[in-house]
């Protein structure tokens, strides 16, 4: 079998495909990273099944095709630095029609918080700074979507699956969307028994998991509040005010991906839900966030 490291040769993807059987690896980056990338491939005695190109997906000439094209593409929110694109070029050009992408399969999620420590600390603090009223920083700090470890005892709605992808088949157009949500409040994990009080929604919170579905057996990448932390954290979408929710109180409406007009690399995400309560609409919240 012969496989694709597309960007990030540097990554030990292209040398486990070497030493699983690969017999020819090509991986592709367009930094200087490159030079080191080839002094460790010689290290480990794999000059003669790796090749390391230093260029831009979209700009390399391969002559041949490939069984498997790897990458670790993902970004926060799990398409930040939108390096899928030239993955999806890689595979159009270089895949093989009986090959398949690794990961092949990825899914994007979305879930309600309560932290009040954590809006306090980020968002509440401009209301009184050394005794100044600076709340018109709060806009400001909402907009940015925040990178952060998210305590998974603060997520108190149900998760909503809000996009899946079959990475074999995926086009580019596909990376921006708008997508359905819909999120019931189930109050507080560490709650034994079911309470009807309040809790301040404080923030949404979105992560990614990415499967490998092998011939053998599938490994799964999660990044879910729940499981293990990775580097990749949770993507958190503050609210400019905390919202008070009752269990069963429903949130729906729909959630979109743009790419930034300002940053190549970033995305613009456009939350538009209602809060329900028996059967009443009782507020709406309607917000871009910047993940730049």
């Amino acid at each position: 079998s012969s496989g694709i490291n597309a960007e990030w040769p540097l990554r030990p993807g292209s040398l486990f495909a070497a030493k699983q059987g690969a017999t020819a690896v090509v991986g592709v980056d367009n930094s200087d990273i490159v030079d080191k990338a080839k002094a460790i491939v010689r290290d480990n005695g794999l000059s003669d099944r790796i090749n390391i190109i230093r260029g831009r997906m979209e700009d390399v000439n391969l002559e041949d095709t490939f069984d498997v094209v790897i990458s670790e593409w993902m970004g926060y929110g799990m398409l930040f630095e939108c390096m899928l694109d030239s993955v999806i070029i890689a595979r159009d050009r270089y895949m093989k029609p009986t090959g398949t992408m690794i990961p092949n399969r990825a899914s994007m999620f979305l879930a309600g918080i309560s932290d009040q420590d954590a809006y306090t600390r980020k968002v509440g603090f401009w209301s009184d700074v050394y005794g100044f009223n600076m709340g018109t920083m709060k806009e400001e700090v909402v907009r940015t979507a925040s990178v952060e470890y998210v305590p998974a005892r603060s997520m108190v709605t149900t998760v909503t699956g809000f996009k899946d992808y079959d990475l074999n088949l995926v086009e580019v157009e596909g990376l921006e969307f708008v997508s359905q949500i819909e999120m019931r409040v189930v109050g507080r994990e560490e709650s034994d028994e079911r309470d009807a009080s309040p809790v301040p929604l404080t923030a949404f919170t979105l992560y990614f998991t990415c499967f490998f579905d092998g011939p053998d057996r599938a490994v799964t990448l999660d990044t879910a509040p729940t499981a293990t932390h990775t580097h990749w954290q949770q993507t958190v979408l503050y609210l400019q005010e905390p919202l008070d929710v009752c269990t069963d109180d429903v949130i729906k409406g729909t959630i979109s991906f743009r790419k930034s007009p300002e940053n190549r690399r970033g995305y613009v995400i456009g939350v538009n839900v209602i809060a329900v309560r028996n059967e009443k609409t009782f507020t709406q919240i309607k917000h871009n966030y910047y993940l730049n």
